[in-house]
């Protein structure tokens, strides 16, 4: 059993684990992704970037292409993580105790979802701001923008947004996509919420299932951190 003295700590550490497990086979299917594409790519756990090449690299990104457009590519990373949030989600109703399995079902869902509702949570966050946080949902609807010729090079996209945001935060369809996302985000993440409060009713009291209910957000920069760290050691070029 996980619900113990040491639950809370438990909890953090399934989450960290899965998370970064959940990061590392987002930037995977980018990589099938692109073989299907028909383009080579390299992955980690963080960020897309040449064949064989690594964040470091000062030509990690060269050659990188915006389309406007949804690829293969572009649409695997976020679809694995939606589909395995709410697969998550609908196990998670099967089960009725509160044991290593079930919490690391919840672990999982709440990983997959909140790498989804973050990025578009600041995404909305910054737009309000007048900035531009160009995520993977965000570039499936940049081809609204006519006024950019598209195909582009990432660095040449990203000048022209920053000189002019207007073009940017003024169309509607771009902000689409993140709304989709983070709506599926909410949900699996609500759902999970619900189902492990049930579940935990009895074993632990208010105040502790705050900190469980945070704790997602609450190890995100610690994850965020190692995943960066990885990102530079382990590569896979598709």
């Amino acid at each position: 059993m996980v619900l113990k003295h040491n639950s809370l700590t438990c909890w953090a550490g399934l989450l960290i684990v899965l998370t970064l497990f959940a990061m590392f086979l987002h930037e995977s299917a980018h990589g099938v992704g692109a073989r299907i594409d028909g383009t080579s790519v390299s992955t980690g756990f963080n960020r897309v970037g040449a064949p064989g090449k690594r964040p470091s690299d000062p030509d990690f990104r060269e050659g990188y292409i915006v389309t406007g457009k949804a690829s293969v590519s572009d649409v695997a990373g976020p679809l694995v993580n939606w589909l395995l949030a709410l697969a998550c989600a609908l196990w998670l109703y099967k089960r009725a105790e509160p044991n290593l399995l079930t919490m690391g079902i919840a672990a999982f869902g709440l990983a997959n979802a909140f790498l989804r509702l973050v990025p578009m949570a600041n995404f909305f966050f910054q737009s309000v701001l007048g900035n531009i946080a160009l995520e993977d949902e965000v570039g499936w609807g940049l081809g609204a923008i006519r006024t950019i010729q598209w195909p582009v090079s990432l660095d040449v996209l990203r000048t022209t947004l920053h000189e002019n945001p207007g073009l940017f935060l003024g169309q509607p369809a771009v902000f689409l996509w993140p709304a989709f996302s983070l709506g599926i985000s909410i949900l699996a993440s609500a759902a999970i919420y619900r189902r492990l409060r049930f579940l935990l009713l009895d074993h632990i009291d208010v105040s502790e299932w705050r900190w469980f209910a945070l704790m997602p957000l609450l190890v995100f920069p610690i994850v965020f951190g190692v995943a960066q760290w990885l990102d530079e050691r382990v590569r896979i070029t598709w």
